[in-house]
């Protein structure tokens, strides 16, 4: 089974620095819980620049920090239950605002109470990944450094899709959900 890593995703985003807005890559198997996607939209070339990390799982929220200061925003990770792997993100043409992260760890029942708790500190959640085996995940929210501003935030029932990528999480299976659409094809957010 073909299973695209995060730096296939970051290797097709960089060569895709003068793309036609909505160009996308989406590997032809998903199936494993580590599998990544990417998608570029770019209206001008370039406009940003990418770093590609691997640090171990208990560096993870210290590595986010530092990404930050340098003025980086951690965008996706994934987990090979050695290490770590995220794209950070910065402006390319603002080298001037730093930005503050925290990472919550959290199950898949406890995501919301903690996306909640990072918008009330005024965090952004700009990545979600697997953090192991079991179900949990790591949510990774991003401020401009100072904005405490409390995000707005609200949870929204998934049905069983949720509920599906744990115990496909347990099983060794898939977790990808479809963004965007339910089963039954009405809208929803994650």
């Amino acid at each position: 089974m073909l299973r695209p890593t995060i730096e296939d995703c970051a290797a097709y985003c960089a060569s895709q620095s003068s793309a036609t807005p909505t160009k996308s890559y989406r590997p032809k198997q998903l199936g494993a819980p580590d599998a990544a996607t990417a998608t570029a939209q770019s209206l001008s070339q370039g406009g940003f620049a990418l770093e590609l990390n691997s640090v171990a799982p208990a560096d993870l929220e210290a590595a986010a920090t530092q990404e930050g200061a340098a003025g980086r925003v951690v965008t996706a990770l994934s987990v090979d239950g050695t290490a770590v792997t995220y794209l950070a993100y910065a402006w390319s043409s603002d080298t001037a605002t730093v930005y503050e992260a925290q990472v919550a760890t959290a199950t898949t029942a406890q995501a919301p109470a903690a996306a909640a708790n990072l918008a009330a500190q005024g965090y952004l959640i700009t990545a979600i990944g697997p953090a192991d085996d079991d179900g949990g995940l790591y949510l990774v929210g991003t401020r401009v450094q100072g904005d405490s501003l409390p995000r707005p935030f609200l949870a929204a029932a998934g049905g069983s899709e949720i509920e599906q990528l744990s115990s496909c999480r347990k099983a060794g299976a898939s977790n990808s959900i479809s963004a965007g659409r339910t089963s039954a094809n009405a809208p929803r957010s994650i």
